[in-house]
């Protein structure tokens, strides 16, 4: 039973990868997270995540629920804190492999989410510490998909939320 789900998880489009010259990347961004997002649900380990004032008081009701019209690029990647949303980190990992970099993406709304079993690996390049074109080039790669991300949102339980980006470091 176990062999069977991680084939079915290893044959998921959503774990795709392309390995270019500027390392290996995830070719669907948006359907890694996607499929992440769906499984915390499915699990019932999906939690809600808020956003504070400099009062350090919630900016929106707990019971407070994304419009109908819903169209998440319409806020120009900037949802209002007044709405539930995603609250996704995405950086660079120097750990491990001390010739590599990564970067790694994490769905902020689970308990615990900085537990590396919870991070999706985006991009692997090789490192070099004085320079940063490996890191720049594999950026420019993940970018067009990180914006991908942010304009589609996530379905979460059925209702399609925006995706507020957290950077790491």
């Amino acid at each position: 039973m176990l062999r069977d789900a991680k084939q079915k998880l290893a044959a998921s489009s959503a774990n795709e990868v392309l390995t270019t010259n500027k390392g290996a990347h995830l070719a669907n961004l948006s359907l890694a997270v996607q499929e992440r997002g769906t499984a915390l649900c499915d699990a019932d380990q999906f939690t809600k995540r808020l956003v504070y004032g400099s009062d350090h008081q919630p900016l929106r009701a707990v019971d407070a629920t994304v419009p109908d019209n819903f169209d998440p690029g319409a806020w120009g990647r900037r949802p209002p804190p007044t709405v539930p949303d995603v609250h996704v980190t995405i950086g660079l990992n120097k750990g491990g492999d001390p010739g590599s970099e990564t970067i790694v993406l994490r769905i902020v709304n689970q308990k615990r989410p900085k537990n590396a079993r919870k991070t999706i690996l985006v991009a692997v390049c090789s490192y070099n510490k004085e320079k940063f074109p490996e890191v720049s080039a594999m950026m420019s790669i993940q970018s067009p998909r990180i914006d991908e991300l942010l304009e589609r949102g996530l379905d979460v339980r059925g209702k399609r939320r925006p995706v507020r980006l957290l950077l790491s470091g």
